[in-house]
């Protein structure tokens, strides 16, 4: 079911691609759409339309949405939830462990891990597009941020109102995710650069057989479980907020690191692939 459902969005896939490269060097369109648009829709048809990328590379947002989703259309459970929770915790400490489940299973929604990999020998297009090579970058970390940062955000805050809890905590989870997101965005083309497949038959080669991927999925996951275990551990019950805080900047610092490395080498390494 999975293979028919592929072979029918990758079979359109192909002639989008070459329409998308007729669309760029198109100087009346590029008026009236920055390419950096054009560059953004082409990155999020190429996630959407391959329905084996986007089981296996977002189930962990899939999981947490469908996850709030039942707690919202089954209310009965949540006074139950909080009994148990006020026997094992404080319940100003929810928030706390509610971030650390967002950050194991948004840490799994890692797309760019395998983004440049499935340019496939087009890869060459991209290379030659008058475009700064860091644009292409960016693209490809906005569509992966998005994709964790609605449906994480969407979920977190259905957890906020139902579980009752102070509305400040909203902005605090907002600038967590925010900074969780950025940093799976930018360690997932970081790791793609360093092990590039560009050779394959099949995009499900890429998306669930390559290095990259294999790497991009248990390398964030290794490091979320990491950042969990430090929040939950370390946890301030008088503070809870301060454990955040030491968490957002962590990732705030990885973040900005990543940023520079792109910057610096990750475009010198990106024209080096073929």
């Amino acid at each position: 079911f999975h293979q028919n459902i592929d072979v029918f969005y990758n079979s359109h896939a192909e002639e989008s691609f070459f329409e998308f490269n007729k669309h760029f060097n198109n100087p009346i369109l590029n008026k009236i759409e920055d390419k950096n648009i054009t560059l953004f829709k082409k990155e999020m048809f190429r996630f959407l339309s391959n329905f084996m990328y986007v089981l296996n590379m977002s189930m962990g947002t899939i999981m947490l949405v469908i996850g709030s989703f039942y707690l919202l259309f089954n209310q009965n459970i949540i006074s139950e939830i909080l009994m148990e929770v006020n026997l094992i915790l404080d319940v100003n400490t929810l928030p706390v462990y509610l971030l650390a489940l967002i950050t194991v299973l948004s840490s799994m929604t890692c797309i760019t891990c395998v983004s440049i990999s499935l340019e496939g020998l087009q890869i060459w297009i991209s290379k030659t597009l008058p475009i700064d090579t860091f644009e292409i970058f960016l693209s490809k970390i906005l569509v992966n941020f998005i994709i964790i940062v609605v449906p994480s955000l969407l979920s977190y805050s259905i957890f906020i109102v139902l579980f009752k809890i102070d509305l400040y905590w909203l902005i605090v989870g907002l600038i967590y995710i925010v900074l969780l997101a950025m940093f799976v965005s930018m360690i997932g083309i970081i790791i793609n650069l360093f092990f590039p497949k560009i050779n394959f038959d099949r995009e499900i080669q890429v998306i669930k057989q390559s290095i990259s991927s294999f790497v991009g999925i248990f390398l964030n996951l290794f490091v979320s479980l990491g950042i969990s275990y430090f929040l939950v551990n370390m946890l301030d019950q008088n503070y809870p907020i301060l454990t955040i805080f030491i968490g957002a900047t962590f990732y705030l610092i990885l973040d900005v690191c990543f940023y520079i490395w792109l910057k610096k080498y990750g475009v010198r390494r990106f024209l080096d692939i073929n």
